[in-house]
């Protein structure tokens, strides 16, 4: 394989490809594949002097040792002027004895054994992100890593990393990254792994309409385990008395609970709110389905705009889906979290509702509109005695002029 900087990765993955987790920083990086480039020998080692500024790294002779064996593991993204400028990623593939010696607390970045790195043609056992500089631009480096975790993905082995700051471990943790120790009870502390399973495409993914006070209590339990659990909210600013005048949506992963989106209705815009998904769904895509079935239930009811909040770290997801920010909206907070005011600008479906639907459809249950509701189908049978009943029964008023 071509070595020269000149050399570009073949593409970038797919939303079928990835992991939902890294789509968001894929789709905000803007990276094409003519961006991302095999780094020689001198920009890697050029790479490493700058690093060196900042955190310890590997020497030289250890980085031009792994980049003679392992060439194409040394990318680096080039759309600027100066290479000080361009995120650059090296990741070292393992073989058996490097896999285990990594999960055994053996190995050292600062001086990995050689003999441990696969050689061309050797099937290899794990991944290790050795070196990532994003440069202060983060989607860059997430779309790099995302080529590892494919590689993961393909051969279903685990990508193994280490965070080496607060902002790192942050990323580490957006991205499904876990202690390796929950799998390997002697893997160093530090060490990171994103398993081969949890990158898995075949999880039956449904999303539902809550009907019933076990759907909500499904929501519920949700949301504790993310907002009131991760994000500290108090039971009064996440229960604030609006779940019952909205329409819920609950997210199942192979029949579990694993996500929900809350949506209400202001005049001429809906408002998209208390999405969340569990920590250990979100190698899924259910944030993504999740997204695109509230997009599409608006749409349908005929909304032209959905407001949202948004986290400044989160805009990309909503970027994904067509959001914006509002201009001349200022960031606010709201439970210490700053927050951003984004607008979905829509298109009702040829089939949105409306004033002159059939009055059957609009009696039916939220979000199943095609389908036979309950008045339908007392509709196609007779029962006996009600109408006498009704007729017994009722006060009659007036009838329209």
């Amino acid at each position: 394989m071509k070595t020269e900087a000149t050399t570009r990765v073949s593409h970038i993955i797919s939303d079928d490809e990835a992991p939902m987790a890294f789509m968001p920083w894929i789709e905000a990086s803007g990276i094409t594949p003519n961006d991302i480039c095999y780094a020689s020998l001198e920009e890697s080692l050029a790479a490493l002097r700058f690093a060196r500024q900042t955190i310890t790294v590997a020497n030289e002779q250890t980085v031009a040792a792994a980049w003679h064996r392992q060439p194409d593991g040394f990318r680096i993204v080039r759309r600027h002027a100066t290479l000080e400028q361009c995120p650059m990623l090296a990741y070292l593939t393992l073989n058996a004895a490097g896999a285990a010696a990594m999960v055994d607390g053996q190995f050292n970045g600062l001086q990995p054994d050689m003999l441990w790195l696969s050689h061309p043609g050797e099937t290899p056992e794990a991944i290790y992100l050795w070196l990532l500089l994003a440069r202060g631009q983060k989607p860059a480096g997430v779309a790099m890593i995302a080529e590892a975790a494919k590689i993961c993905c393909d051969r279903g082995i685990p990508l193994f990393s280490r965070a080496i700051n607060d902002a790192s471990r942050r990323m580490h943790d957006e991205l499904g990254f876990i202690s390796a120790r929950g799998l390997y009870p002697n893997a160093p502390a530090w060490l990171l792994i994103l398993p081969p399973e949890r990158r898995r495409t075949t999880e039956r993914i449904d999303i539902v309409h809550a009907r019933t006070f076990e759907d909500m209590a499904k929501i519920f339990a949700v949301r504790t385990a993310t907002y009131v659990a991760e994000q500290h909210a108090q039971y009064d600013e996440e229960y604030d008395g609006n779940d019952f005048c909205a329409t819920q949506l609950l997210g199942l992963v192979d029949g579990q609970p694993a996500g929900c989106a809350r949506i209400r209705y202001f005049g001429s815009f809906a408002k998209l709110e208390r999405v969340a998904v569990r920590k250990e769904f979100r190698h899924t895509r259910l944030a993504s389905r999740l997204a695109r079935e509230t997009i599409r239930h608006c749409r349908r009811k005929g909304f032209h705009r959905i407001l949202g909040h948004s986290r400044f770290d989160l805009f990309p997801l909503w970027k994904m889906f067509g959001g914006k920010l509002i201009d001349g909206r200022p960031s606010f907070r709201f439970a210490d979290v700053e927050y951003r005011e984004v607008c979905l600008e829509l298109d009702p479906l040829p089939n949105a509702i409306t004033i002159d639907a059939d009055p059957m459809l609009i009696l039916r249950p939220e979000g199943s509109w095609d389908e036979l509701g309950p008045f339908d189908r007392t509709q196609l049978g007779v029962h006996h005695g009600r109408e006498e009943m009704i007729e017994r029964d009722t006060k009659r008023l007036g009838g329209p002029a």
